[in-house]
């Protein structure tokens, strides 16, 4: 052991420097209100994990917070997308951003996507550009090792900055060990525990539940087919349907906009407790209630 052991007295100086840096101890608030009070002004430094069922607008709702906190001072956002390419995620963010300013024509994605003439692509991107200068999309790194070296020489990159890093999702991660898989997402939720503990960042990791969740509310429970996430993670999201009827969630699908309900289902740090949103699948942007 190379570091020398010291009794909490002797710390007490190294603390006292430690919560004077802004850096270390200021939570991220995610861009709700009522969200970031029920968290308390936001999620710490460590591994947050955030489920759902496919296809329920997880990485959308993510992709939004990604933009809310990109746009802070200090602050640099690290998107791994390993489902979506890079340009469908822009086209989502520029869809909301239509959508959110009343000085933009509404576009949809696929609208976004047409190359139409009529469409003022510099006012749009103009207005992108501040949450663009501060976040980082790939989506050519699957592989565990990879995505650590990547992460590392990033944070090496950007010592002074509030770094987050979210990885949509857990179960695309590759992994060469010989493990069953769920074997697998153990040791890579455990890894990604220790790499934001030694860099000093928060990682958010989307995940998808088991399959006996399809049918019923989200718990603690609707992860435990994944590893170790549950036991793992500081802070453990869930979103679900409001009306969480397992017999009414292709009726659910189909609304725009969709109800939605977040639950802090785990929390080192403070309170649980539930908020509801209205999901407007058609400009990807999630509104809370």
């Amino acid at each position: 052991m190379n570091e020398e052991i010291k009794n909490t007295t002797q710390l007490l100086e190294e603390y006292i420097h430690y919560i004077q840096d802004d850096t270390k101890v200021k939570k991220t608030p995610l861009g709700f209100n009522k969200l970031d009070n029920l968290l308390n002004g936001g999620i710490p430094r460590g591994l947050i994990t955030l489920g759902a069922i496919p296809s329920l607008g997880k990485t959308t709702f993510m992709l939004q917070v990604a933009d809310n906190m990109a746009s802070l001072e200090n602050t640099k956002v690290l998107f791994f997308s390993l489902e979506m390419s890079r340009f469908d995620l822009i086209s989502k963010s520029l869809s909301r951003l239509t959508f959110q300013d009343e000085n933009l024509q509404q576009l949809t994605c696929d609208e976004l996507m047409s190359n139409d003439e009529t469409i003022d692509y510099n006012s749009i991107l103009q207005r992108y550009e501040p949450i663009a200068n501060n976040l980082y999309s790939i989506d050519y790194i699957y592989d565990i090792r990879d995505i650590k070296a990547f992460i590392t020489q990033f944070r090496e990159c950007n010592p002074n900055d509030n770094v987050i890093v979210i990885i949509d999702y857990l179960q695309y991660i590759l992994n060469d060990k010989n493990s069953n898989d769920k074997q697998a997402i153990d040791l890579i939720t455990k890894s990604l525990k220790e790499l934001s503990k030694s860099l000093g960042i928060t990682i958010v990791a989307i995940s998808s539940l088991n399959r006996a969740n399809y049918s019923g509310s989200i718990t603690m429970e609707s992860f435990k087919e994944s590893g170790s996430i549950e036991y793992t993670s500081d802070v453990l999201i869930g979103l679900e349907y409001t009306n969480s009827n397992g017999n009414d969630r292709d009726y659910e699908a189909r609304k725009n906009p969709r109800k939605i309900t977040l639950s802090i289902i785990k929390n080192r740090y403070g309170a649980l407790g539930k908020i509801n949103f209205d999901f407007n699948t058609k400009y990807n942007t999630f509104i809370e209630k």
